[in-house]
């Protein structure tokens, strides 16, 4: 009596790859929220909910929304500092930072709402 067997899978299958990299929901968020700027706040809730939800986990979400801040500070550290100002550098880098991450609180939420949908659509 033949028996039937399944033809092997060659790559992942496309249920379990519903997550996209902490750098690719970083990218969506800068670029919803600089193209959304004409709504302050919205922007950033808007931008959060997207990228939340594409990184799939609460964890990387905020890694995701906080990522960009730490790039501008360090970018900024390393600009300052090439120039031959790196204290200058790295209080106007922390100062960067912390007004990001004040003015983004909307990202944050966001973010979180963003894994809360991801986990009702996908674990339901």
């Amino acid at each position: 009596m033949p028996q039937l067997v399944e033809p092997a899978s060659t790559g992942p299958s496309r249920s379990s790859d519903h997550h996209a990299g902490i750098v690719m929901g970083a990218i969506w968020m800068v670029v919803l929220s600089l193209a959304l700027f004409f709504i302050p706040g919205v922007n950033g809730l808007i931008a959060g909910l997207i990228g939340g939800y594409l990184v799939g986990s609460f964890g990387r979400a905020m890694v995701a929304a906080v990522l960009p801040a730490l790039i501008v500070a360090v970018g900024l550290w390393v600009l300052l500092a090439a120039v031959g100002m790196p204290i200058l550098g790295l209080f106007a880098g922390v100062a960067i930072t912390v007004l990001i991450v004040l003015a983004e609180l909307g990202l944050f939420l966001g973010a979180a709402l963003g894994v809360l949908v991801h986990h009702v659509m996908h674990h339901a």
